[in-house]
């Protein structure tokens, strides 16, 4: 539409112009529900206000339970040991983690079952080529 036009003037192609699109939209956002007994009211501005309440697992994992499968891969003697304290202590207090703490138990088993074949085999080697040299 020029500056001298009214719309009335227009014309059938200025009147079907396809508007320019937009490409950014806002996000539509679902609303949250608030806790039940979060609600405070504000008296000034007429309305509830929403609070929230922190969620916090019932059962939770204990850090020695995380710590002692996590050493079985780094120090496994350690990590064995860690994760049967944690695992007596995780069925004690009825707390998650004695899968985690059972896991930490085999695989430390296995790494330091491992480890002292190495030590016996390296211990072995440095004996037997230390006896070929004797002769």
């Amino acid at each position: 539409m020029n500056e001298n036009q009214t719309p009335q003037d227009q014309t059938p192609q200025d009147q079907n112009t396809p508007a320019a699109p937009q490409y950014y939209r806002q996000p539509q956002l679902a609303e949250a529900q608030p806790a039940p007994d979060a609600a405070v009211t504000n008296p000034s501005q007429g309305y509830v206000q929403a609070g929230y309440a922190a969620q916090t697992p019932e059962n939770p994992i204990s850090a020695l339970t995380i710590v002692g499968f996590i050493m079985a891969f780094v120090m496994p003697l350690v990590g064995l040991i860690l994760s049967i304290i944690a695992l007596k202590g995780a069925k004690a207090r009825n707390e998650e983690g004695s899968r985690l703490a059972l896991a930490g138990i085999i695989i430390g088993a296995v790494f330091t079952a491992l480890t002292l074949l190495y030590i016996i085999f390296v211990m072995g080697t440095v004996v037997w080529f230390g006896s070929i040299n004797n002769f």
